[in-house]
């Protein structure tokens, strides 16, 4: 792994200024959460066949990410030298500032200052840094009475407001040595050219500042009816999502003016210019099903479903805010006499409407949608031979295919067709066998 102590503290140049503005990092930070929740659940049981029940919780908290990522192969401390004389000759302002081209580079580590062999295996990753900050509420209310015997019909509400500010500073390039624990890693040309900060080669390819808030609202309707063998349910729910906000523009700026401090020539800066970005849309889902009791210890079923997957603040930025549906067809049979107990699903699944975005090899982002269609058997055997033991053979066979996808074309990239290719979503077939042992204790 190339964490180490001596990567572990960041001071990243973010805005202009002589010198530039900067803020602080830590790797030991990592990725991780720092969030409070309340919540409450309440039921209440009246006369008549009527309950209530009800559930709402609060969350409040920041979700930071300070993470490495991988850019560069592996390459010789010459080379990589040899790569950024080049590419600073060819820089006609940092010529000019330096007074001539570069012919040679020194390379030393951050920590001590001691000479980087040139045959040193050296590796470029970016120092990204993620600054979430969320807060949500949200509410559900049930209302249920039991109409005659056997059925009963729910009523049910739901509210979530929810709010989430983001700042990122991606990109942030460092050199450091291929290694295990890597060392930063400055380097310098002989005309003045500083290639390095404290390691950093590089500040952010892409800072960001947005603001969103959110609000979904949904009622829904469900009835069970209970029947001799039968037992049939249907419900249908209708719910609004509306999100508003707004996304920072970024300029690419040199952060001191200086073009010689070649690490912060190219950095992208908010410059205080917003994109608003809003999303309303209202939606339907329904389901129906069936169970049938064969006997006592034997029954069948089937469900037919049609819902969907509203978009998220992300989609939004990414400018890809489609509504994902999804329609269902499963069929199952189940059995349990003695110690076995066995069940087998087969089921049919159409998605449409997902987002997704290609990158073009000249940098050129397509944003389209696409689906799939998947069919497939669940199965699911417990053997328990003993008091305590459990033998379980849980499995499935999957094949999932590329459908509805909206080909794209642009500059030196001709227009695809993935229709029909396999979806690799999860192995075509795997089977898990299980055994387990529950200790008692009393």
């Amino acid at each position: 792994t190339f964490a180490s102590n001596a990567l572990r503290m960041a001071n990243i140049q973010i805005t202009p200024g002589n010198p530039p503005g900067t803020i602080n990092a830590n790797l030991a930070n990592g990725r991780g959460a720092h969030v409070r929740m309340f919540g409450s659940n309440l039921n209440l049981y009246f006369h008549n066949g009527w309950t209530f029940s009800n559930v709402f919780n609060v969350t409040d908290g920041y979700m930071p990410t300070n993470a490495l990522f991988n850019n560069l192969s592996p390459e010789s401390m010459s080379s990589f030298t040899a790569s950024e004389i080049a590419s600073a000759n060819a820089n006609p302002a940092v010529v000019a500032a330096a007074g001539g081209p570069a012919t040679s580079g020194t390379a030393t580590f951050v920590d001590g200052g001691g000479a980087v062999s040139p045959n040193q295996p050296v590796a470029s990753l970016g120092f990204w840094i993620v600054n979430n900050r969320i807060q949500s509420f949200s509410d559900e209310a049930r209302l249920t009475k039991r109409i005659f015997k056997g059925n009963h019909l729910t009523v049910g509400t739901y509210f979530a407001s929810y709010t989430a500010n983001d700042t990122w500073y991606l990109g942030n390039n460092m050199l450091m040595t291929a290694t295990n624990n890597a060392q930063p890693i400055n380097l310098s040309l002989n005309n003045g050219a500083q290639v390095t900060r404290n390691g950093f080669i590089s500040g952010p390819f892409y800072s960001l500042i947005d603001s969103f808030t959110g609000r979904n609202v949904a009622g829904y309707l469900y009835d069970q009816w209970h029947t001799g063998r039968w037992l049939f349910d249907g419900g249908v729910r209708v719910e609004n999502e509306n999100l508003s906000g707004s996304v920072s523009n970024d300029s690419t700026v040199n952060l001191d003016g200086n073009p010689l401090t070649l690490y912060n020539n190219n950095t992208a800066v908010a410059n205080g210019t917003y994109t608003p970005e809003n999303f309303n849309a209202t939606r339907t889902s329904w389901t129906l099903g069936a169970n049938y009791k064969i006997t006592p210890d034997m029954s069948t079923y089937v469900r037919v479903d049609e819902g969907v997957h509203f978009p998220s603040f992300d989609d939004l930025r990414n400018g890809t805010p489609s509504v994902q549906k999804v329609k269902n067809l499963e069929v199952g049979f189940r059995a349990e006499k003695g110690a076995w107990y066995g069940s087998v699903t087969a089921y049919r699944r159409i998605f449409t409407g997902v987002p997704y975005s290609v990158f073009l090899f000249n940098g050129t982002v397509f944003n389209t949608v696409y689906g799939s269609t998947a069919h497939g058997i669940n199965f699911d055997v417990r053997w328990r031979p003993l008091e305590h033991l459990t033998l379980a053979l849980v499995g499935d066979w999957d094949d999932s295919r590329y459908t509805h996808y909206a080909s794209a074309a642009g500059p030196g990239q001709a227009a695809y067709n993935y229709n029909g290719n396999m979806l690799i979503r999860q192995p075509r077939w795997q089977a898990r066998f299980t055994p387990s042992y529950m200790i008692p204790m009393s």
